[in-house]
């Protein structure tokens, strides 16, 4: 069921700063919550190729599994990854798969969104799918940045199936 002043639908209603779920007249419900399924804010998190995905030194494209690659061999290193809409202040949730490479040691990852940290610098398993969720009350930007680090004794690793959502 649906509001609409003059043509205008209502998606959200608020009275002050307090959202309005459901409203009744009598006992018939006239404003009902829609649940909607959240979208994927990551333009190319399944990696068919590098469209929308920028790698510093020490992340590579692996074309046989159309995923990235993390080499142990560098240190702070990003996957820069453009959104569909814009990241603000807000609360999110970004999920990845981590892929064993080679080594034995845990994949290392910080989640940055205009440099800072949303998610701190730490140990992943391996052969894992990871949810993160987070709360970022910067500047709009258009990108978020998965950053690998072999400091510490983090090793190298795989990521695949990134998503980005509003929570």
């Amino acid at each position: 069921m649906s509001i609409k002043i003059g043509n205008t639908g209502i998606e959200r209603l608020y009275i002050g700063s307090t959202r309005i779920n459901k409203s009744y007249v009598g006992t018939t419900q006239v404003f009902g919550e829609v649940v909607v399924a959240p979208t994927n804010l990551i333009l190319n998190g399944t990696f068919e190729d590098t469209t929308n995905i920028s790698l510093d030194n020490g992340w590579s494209w692996d074309s046989p599994s159309e995923s990235l690659y993390f080499t142990d061999g560098f240190d702070n290193a990003d996957a820069v990854f453009t959104t569909s809409e814009d990241i603000v202040a807000g609360d999110y949730e970004i999920t990845f798969d981590i892929i064993s490479a080679i080594q034995t040691n845990n994949a290392r990852i910080a989640i940055q969104v205009n440099g800072t940290n949303v998610v701190a610098l730490l140990f992943y398993g391996r052969d894992t799918t990871q949810t993160l969720p987070f709360t970022y009350s910067g500047a709009a930007s258009s990108v978020i940045e998965i950053r690998g680090s072999n400091s510490a004794g983090g090793g190298d690793f795989y990521i695949d199936n990134v998503s980005l959502v509003v929570v």
